[in-house]
C-alpha cells in the first residue's frame, strides 16, 4: 500500500503552555477515497524525535522531548507494528536526542542514534540492534543486479528462497532537523523462480521509486 505516517506534534496554546501529543494517523492513498486513520498512540509524545523505517516495515521513533528543543528528553524508543498498530518501548538510551540529532538506518540493518547540538550528546552515537537481528542467520544475497528498469522483472539468487517471505526496496535516508524525506520502504512482488533464485518485478515508476 502506498501509506504515510504523521506521527506526534506539539504547539502552545493561547496560555503559552508548550502541548505535545502521542497520537498518530496512517493515510492510505491507494485507497478509493484517500482519509486519516487513527492508529495506536506512542506511549511518549516527544518533539524533535527522529523516525526510521525499519527492513521488516516496523516503525522506529527515537529522541525527542516534551519541552522546548532540549528539556525533558524522551531516552525510551518506541517501535510500531504496522499489523497491530501497536508501540512497543525498547530499552533506553544513554543520552537525550533532540533538536539537530540524528537517527539513520545503517547498511547491515542496525540503526545509529547520534548527535544534539546542545550537551555531551554531540560527542557520542549509539547503536540499537532490532529484534530481526536475532532471529538466527540472515537471508543471503549471493547475485542481484545493479540497477534494473521501472516494470522490469529481474533476478535475485539466494540460497534462502524458499524460505523468504518479503522481498522490497529500502531507500536509506537523509535526516536534518528531525526531519527524513528520503527514506522509503518499498514492496516488490516476486515469486520462487528456481531453489536458489527469485524472481521480482520493479516499482512501475519514480513516483514510487525516486
Amino acid at each position: 500500500t502506498d501509506t504515510v505516517m504523521i506521527i506526534g506534534g506539539e504547539y502552545w496554546n493561547d496560555l503559552g503552555e508548550n502541548i505535545h501529543t502521542a497520537t498518530c494517523e496512517v493515510m492510505d492513498f491507494g485507497a478509493a477515497v484517500p482519509q486519516w486513520q487513527p492508529t495506536g498512540s506512542l506511549h511518549h509524545a516527544p518533539a524533535h524525535a527522529n523516525v526510521v523505517i525499519l527492513p521488516d516495515r516496523r516503525v522506529l521513533v527515537i529522541g525527542g522531548g516534551t519541552f522546548d528543543l532540549y528539556g525533558e528528553p524522551v531516552t525510551i524508543p518506541e517501535l510500531y507494528d504496522p499489523v497491530t498498530g501497536i508501540w512497543t518501548e525498547l530499552p533506553a538510551q544513554v543520552y537525550g536526542r533532540m533538536y539537530h540529532s540524528t537517527a539513520l538506518l545503517l547498511p547491515d540493518g542496525r540503526v545509529i542514534s547520534a548527535g544534539q547540538d546542545n550537551g555531551p550528546s554531540g560527542d557520542w552515537g549509539e547503536i540499537y540492534e532490532p529484534p530481526y537481528l536475532f532471529r538466527g542467520a540472515r537471508p543471503a544475497i549471493s547475485a542481484a543486479p545493479q540497477q534494473v528498469a521501472y516494470g522490469s522483472s529481474f533476478i535475485i539468487e539466494t540460497p534462502d528462497a524458499a524460505d523468504i517471505a518479503a522481498v522490497a526496496l529500502l531507500r536509506l535516508g537523509g535526516v536534518t532537523h528531525s526531519v527524513n524525506m528520503e527514506q522509503r520502504y518499498v514492496g516488490l512482488s516476486f515469486s520462487a523462480a528456481g531453489a536458489t533464485t527469485l524472481l521480482a518485478t520493479a516499482p512501475q515508476d519514480g513516483n514510487h521509486a525516486p
